[in-house]
């Protein structure tokens, strides 16, 4: 009697083959190295959307760090500038040739915008590591000038003239809260160097080229309001480059660690 042959059955899928005796084997370890490399990548997948959506600010965040910051900086300065009045008059740091520079009051646009930049920063903030390196920033750069405003007080060596007409409404809430004090380092500078990576980071192509036009027009109005003296700029610059080393903003934690 003659045995009955079956017919080797086809593979199902991938790395399966037929065996010498017409068992349907796998390829060893193919199927398995298969099933399991699928499992990391969509494990890995989920976790890094999680830890994606988890980085993300919410709004109110942003808001809650927008105002404290502006409060930090109005209280601190503001005190600065009652403490300094009662001890007045101060000393000036100045160059002699500084009196040669001209006074151009249009370019007080440019140098009150910079609190515009200043609240607005927070809501570009995309990640909550970048978020926490902005606010400590811009709180030791506060923290370090309002030391030095009371250990060191100084003010303008030259008064700003009646702006009259259009530049004078510009120049009235200024000369209402501001005075001749809180002069090096310059937390304008500061501030500003601070949030050129911010908007540097966030903006792209022709709205990138108009900020750093705008943020140059910022840089010089200090000088060109009669607001700052050149070495309340440069202090004022290295406080902010001594803070963007001193801060650095950390890289999110990998899934796999």
């Amino acid at each position: 009697m003659k045995a009955q042959e079956h017919p080797a059955p086809s593979p199902r899928y991938a790395g399966e083959r037929v065996g010498e005796w017409g068992e349907r084997r796998g390829t060893p370890g193919a199927g398995a190295c298969a099933h399991s490399a699928s499992l990391p990548r969509s494990l890995s997948r989920s976790l890094a959307s999680a830890a994606g959506t988890g980085s993300q600010v919410p709004l109110r965040t942003k808001a809650f760090w927008c105002v404290a910051m502006s409060a930090m900086f109005v209280i601190c300065y503001g005190a600065c500038l009652h403490i300094t009045a009662a001890r007045a008059p101060v000393p000036t740091l100045a160059f002699a040739w500084e009196r040669h520079i001209p006074l151009i009051p249009a370019l007080i646009v440019p140098y009150m915008s910079i609190d515009l930049f200043f609240l607005g920063s927070f809501f570009l903030c995309s990640r909550r590591t970048e978020l926490h390196a902005h606010v400590k920033r811009l709180a030791l750069v506060i923290g370090v000038a309002t030391v030095c405003f009371l250990l060191f007080p100084l003010q303008m060596g030259s008064q700003r003239p009646v702006i009259e007409g259009m530049w004078g409404a510009w120049f009235a809430p200024l000369d209402a809260l501001d005075r001749p004090y809180n002069l090096a380092p310059s937390l304008h500078i500061a501030q500003w160097t601070i949030l050129c990576v911010i908007y540097a980071r966030h903006t792209r192509g022709w709205l990138k080229t108009m900020l750093v036009i705008w943020f140059a027009l910022i840089f010089i109005s200090t000088l060109f309001t009669w607001q700052h003296h050149v070495l309340d700029v440069v202090t004022g610059q290295a406080l902010g480059l001594a803070a963007l080393y001193l801060v650095r903003e950390r890289e999110p934690s990998s899934p796999h660690e």
